[in-house]
């Protein structure tokens, strides 16, 4: 069935010729989705997009919410049992929190996550698909349900950052 509905959108003007720099309109919008997560509670979102969106801003005050919700992931601690491929979690999340971990050790120089974006990467090797070097949805998967980039390309690029800020991870499974 179709659905028609009525939408009033604010009028914004025109994007500048720099945009997104110095661009009132740009501004406008970010100031206006920051409002949106701080009313919605300023947490994490799904797979920490509204955290890395706050990280991105540069806003200090948005930067004091990354910090909490960072330090949320924190105090959870890092086991000591060794890490069980099968247990290890679903691809999406860990990709999810070594982006965020890296990101924001990245713009924070914070040394209190390297712990924790090791743990992120190192469950990220523990349930890659060791045939093909990719992720799935699910570990294992299943042998018909196929490799997905949007689960591992998060995850490559936060064991980037922790390679980067000189995190001991597994250099096979960035590879």
């Amino acid at each position: 069935d179709n659905l028609d509905a009525e939408l009033t959108l604010e009028v914004m003007g025109s994007y500048s010729s720099t945009a997104p720099y110095d661009c009132l309109k740009t501004k406008k919008i970010v100031r206006q989705l920051e409002e949106w997560v701080v009313a919605g509670g300023a947490g994490a979102g799904f797979l920490n997009t509204d955290a890395l969106f706050m990280l991105a801003t540069g806003n200090p005050e948005m930067q004091g919410y990354v910090r909490r919700i960072v330090y949320g992931i924190l105090r959870k601690g890092i086991p000591t049992t060794p890490i069980d491929g099968t247990k290890a979690g679903k691809s999406w999340h860990n990709s999810a929190e070594a982006i965020l971990l890296g990101e924001y050790y990245m713009a924070t120089g914070d040394k209190n996550v390297l712990g924790h974006l090791k743990y992120a990467c190192d469950r990220l090797a523990a349930t890659q698909n060791k045939e093909y070097g990719g992720w799935r949805h699910n570990f294992p998967g299943g042998a018909s349900y196929g490799l997905i980039p949007n689960a591992g390309l998060p995850g490559v690029l936060g064991m980037y950052c922790a390679k980067e800020a000189g995190v001991d991870i597994d250099m096979e499974a960035y590879r």
